[in-house]
């Protein structure tokens, strides 16, 4: 018979398969966020040289051991472990105000969503639901996150308050949703649904009313997101043949195909003004970072520095890249300015790297998070995490 653990992972790996367009668990060298498959041959490393850079970078790595999240000056000269625990954590995301992140642990047996500080502090579990729970993403105002989990027996979204109170199922369908996206005023979420068959993107009232579906096609269409003015969206469709990017209002009016590639073209993210747009474009097998006018003009690739590229993170300032590639025969973070120049490595350890995210203070300028010494933290417990308020008429419905 199989147990639970195995049962969980069967239902995870299917999971994936439907999400590795948008490469929401993204393991760079698995097939999550379109990376570089396990077994391929890595290109030769490169020779870039460092430059000064202060910002702070998020992400999940294995380079110790089991899956943990770390912090590191976007020079790459300071390194922070932020937890240390047997089980696996990832799916990180930072809170707009930069004071929480939010990530998906396994410690407890199941999938759930954590919060923490920065510095890796104080973890809460938020939920306590009987199957998997991931994909967390803060709303605006860092006081909700959404979130999908197949507790019933489908995976919905779902909404709770920060502190683990206020959860609602926000979805109810006999299909698949996924990845919602907070519109930037946090009245909407955009996310993606099976409903009609093919994936389509919808968008709803944040409570989960009012679901409309914006794209109506036969074709399979992701990875919505929103423009910094919450009026325009993008997402990817194959509706062509390979996956292109597309650009709609936000009541689904006015589609125009932004991209004629002969490859998929995945990974779309807004500049902070809204005026540029950054994604992955896979060239016969290795992807590169190109960025264009947000209107599909003046497409060119980012830089030619690093041969496989993906996963484009603007910083907030909209004056640096942060992106996933190889160097020296590993997967690793680099930092580049929007012109492509001064390509900087930001990780070069062994091991797999995942969810990279810029973390940001209130004032909006990079966190620091680490203290001068810059040296590796000693592991944390397990058993520092607290457990978030329960909301009783929850527990009580699974029973």
């Amino acid at each position: 018979m199989r147990n639970r653990k195995g049962e969980i992972d069967d239902k995870r790996r299917n999971r994936r398969r439907w999400i590795g367009v948008c490469g929401m668990i993204g393991l760079i060298t698995g097939c999550g966020q379109g990376m570089l498959l396990k077994g391929t041959t890595p290109p030769p490393a490169v020779s870039i040289p460092p430059v000064a850079v202060t910002a702070r970078v998020i992400y999940t790595s294995n380079q110790d051991g089991p899956w943990d999240i770390y912090s590191v000056t976007a020079d790459g000269r300071r390194t922070e472990r932020l937890t240390s625990t047997p089980a696996e954590e990832e799916g990180l995301m930072p809170s707009p105000d930069g004071t929480k992140i939010a990530f998906v642990s396994r410690r407890d047996g199941d999938y759930e969503i954590y919060v923490m500080n920065t510095d890796g502090t104080a973890p809460v579990r938020l939920t306590y639901a009987r199957g998997i729970d991931e994909g967390p993403v803060w709303s605006p105002d860092s006081r909700r996150i959404a979130f999908e989990s197949n507790r019933d027996g489908n995976w919905e979204l779902y909404r709770i308050d920060a502190d683990g109170s206020g959860e609602r199922r926000l979805t109810g369908t006999p299909e698949e949703e996924a990845n919602p996206v907070w519109s930037p005023d946090g009245r909407r979420i955009a996310y993606e649904s099976r409903r009609d068959g093919a994936w389509e993107i919808y968008s709803m009232n944040a409570d989960g009313t009012h679901p409309i579906n914006l794209t109506r096609s036969h074709a399979d269409e992701r990875c919505p997101a929103w423009s910094p003015d919450g009026k325009q969206l993008l997402f990817v469709s194959n509706r062509t043949g390979p996956w292109e990017l597309y650009r709609m209002a936000a009541d689904g009016s006015g589609a125009v195909r932004l991209t004629r590639s002969r490859g998929d073209e995945t990974d779309p993210a807004w500049s902070p003004d809204g005026t540029r747009i950054a994604y992955a474009v896979d060239q016969s097998g290795r992807r590169e970072i190109h960025v264009m006018d947000a209107d599909g003009r003046h497409e060119k690739r980012l830089m030619a520095r690093v041969p496989d590229e993906a996963k484009p993170v603007w910083s907030p300032d909209g004056r640096r890249v942060l992106f996933v590639g190889y160097q020296l025969d590993s997967p690793e973070l680099f930092v580049a300015d929007a012109d492509g120049s001064n390509v900087t490595p930001v990780t070069a350890v062994a091991g797999q790297k995942a969810d990279p995210q810029w973390l940001i203070n209130e004032a909006g300028r990079p966190a620091n998070t680490v203290s001068e010494r810059g040296r590796l933290h000693p592991a944390r417990p397990v058993e520092g995490a607290t457990r978030a308020p329960i909301n009783r008429s929850r527990e009580a419905s699974r029973t």
